[in-house]
């Protein structure tokens, strides 16, 4: 009977010491890299949680500014200028960049047309983008681009990785996570085992998203 409990328990610290390492590795993994650490073209971003990185990926191109390249060739200089705003489905998520609707959009009509969306964003986030970019392009038409989980997001303050939200105090929308916590704070308060960042990205996962209740 001794002689099993010391095995269990060498064994149980193996465990242990294994999941230590694997943590701290996991923290400096987070702190290295963005919030989206699975995702090349998104970074992540204090204000709206995560924006489109610039670079080139393939044939997917994000422009300096953080907008999805969708501008034909031979465009007019002269086209109205137009700016569209959602999420997976207006950034064109999986498509190359002249396969998106916003891309045949501006080759139809002419347009200047900025591709502002987000994949993943709630109709929150996309207002908050909005706001943020609208004063620098100063589009003719604004086009808003949402789906009915949007709607559901808004409800969220985190989706494996925290994003800004809006609760209603006194009738009135106030935004919380700002700034928006970076992937290795804890803002609120954890169950204990999730002071563990897998264990927290992994109910994260399961769970698709921590709602708050104002």
């Amino acid at each position: 009977m001794k002689r099993i409990l010391t095995v269990v328990l060498i064994n149980l610290g193996i465990v242990l010491f294994i999941f230590a390492a694997a943590e701290i590795i996991y923290r400096k993994y987070l702190i290295s890299h963005t919030v989206f650490e699975s995702v090349r073209d998104v970074e992540f971003d204090r204000w709206l949680g995560w924006v489109p990185k610039p670079g080139r990926y393939g044939r997917h191109v994000i422009t300096p500014d953080r907008f999805r390249n969708n501008q034909p060739p031979n465009l007019s200089p002269t086209g109205k200028k137009v700016l569209i705003c959602g999420d997976s489905f207006a950034y064109g998520c999986g498509a190359l960049d002249e396969e998106t609707w916003p891309y045949y959009l501006a080759a139809a009509t002419g347009w200047r047309v900025t591709n502002a969306g987000v994949s993943g964003y709630g109709l929150d986030q996309i207002v908050l983008r909005l706001e943020q970019v609208i004063p620098h392009i100063r589009p003719e038409l604004v086009i808003i681009s949402v789906i009915a989980n949007d709607v559901d997001r808004c409800e969220l303050s985190k989706r494996t990785r925290y994003k800004p939200y809006f609760t209603i105090v006194d009738d009135k929308p106030v935004l919380r996570n700002q700034p928006v916590p970076s992937p290795i704070e804890s803002p609120g308060l954890h169950r204990w085992y999730e002071s563990s960042l897998i264990i927290r990205h992994l109910t994260g996962v399961f769970n698709q998203g921590v709602r708050e209740v104002p």
